[in-house]
């Protein structure tokens, strides 16, 4: 299920998932940056039910959300992070015991029904003046019935086809939507068209049965509105 931006939750293997959660009506160190869109935004941490595990693909404040990681607390049970993001829930009281801080390529069995993979994406970290002092990564969810993958911020790159190859039959790309630019992020004015030059997309190289975008229609920071960025990523996910 889709909650906004890149925050997406997700029953699998009989375990809930909460990725990149943030139900702040702001994505930045300051209340007047990066501000959500203007409507009803209805998801509230209390309504969360427990969460199994907590995913977080790098420690950008659009992604890394304190007040919403604050509020749900009570409810995590583990979280899995790239390299140098468990710092942070450190230093904001987390139990170092549930946290498993990834490398690419890197794995953690949740339990016999799930086993979490990060994987390398190309993007950025950074919150504040500081900048790459942490790792940022893609995402493979596995059980024994299926394959879902979640691509976090990145650009397009040979990773994509790395991927694909590394895990065949995915059932689910959920692939980022470029809500920042081309020059950040795959756009989504590119997801139905070669960036490779052989006539393959970045969410074809996957070759997953599925696709549903994700980055937009969250918060206002970006180069295109919310609104102008679906359409393509749908006709891309609807071509599977």
């Amino acid at each position: 299920m889709w909650l906004g931006h890149s925050s997406w939750f997700i029953q699998l293997g009989g375990k809930r998932i909460l990725i990149d959660p943030v139900f702040s009506h702001y994505a930045a160190p300051f209340a007047f940056l990066n501000k959500a869109f203007a409507g009803d935004y209805p998801w509230r941490a209390e309504d969360m039910p427990d969460i199994d595990t907590l995913v977080i693909s790098h420690d950008h404040w659009d992604h890394l959300d304190y007040p919403t990681l604050r509020a749900l607390k009570p409810k995590i049970k583990q979280i899995v992070t790239p390299l140098g993001v468990g710092a942070h829930f450190e230093a904001w009281g987390f139990d170092p015991a549930l946290i498993h801080e990834l490398d690419w390529q890197e794995k953690v069995a949740i339990d016999s029904g799930l086993t979490v993979h990060a994987l390398p994406a190309r993007h950025f970290s950074g919150r504040g003046l500081t900048g790459n002092k942490t790792l940022w990564a893609s995402y493979m969810f596995v059980t024994p019935q299926r394959k879902v993958y979640y691509s976090g911020d990145t650009g397009y790159g040979p990773h994509f086809k790395q991927i694909g190859e590394q895990f065949s039959d995915i059932d689910l790309a959920i692939m980022e939507n470029g809500q920042y630019g081309r020059r950040l992020e795959i756009h989504p004015h590119d997801a139905g068209r070669s960036r490779s030059g052989d006539g393959r997309t970045g969410a074809k190289n996957h070759g997953a049965r599925a696709r549903r975008p994700v980055c937009f229609g969250g918060i206002t920071a970006g180069t295109s509105p919310s609104v102008a960025s679906l359409p393509p990523a749908q006709a891309a996910a609807i071509s599977c």
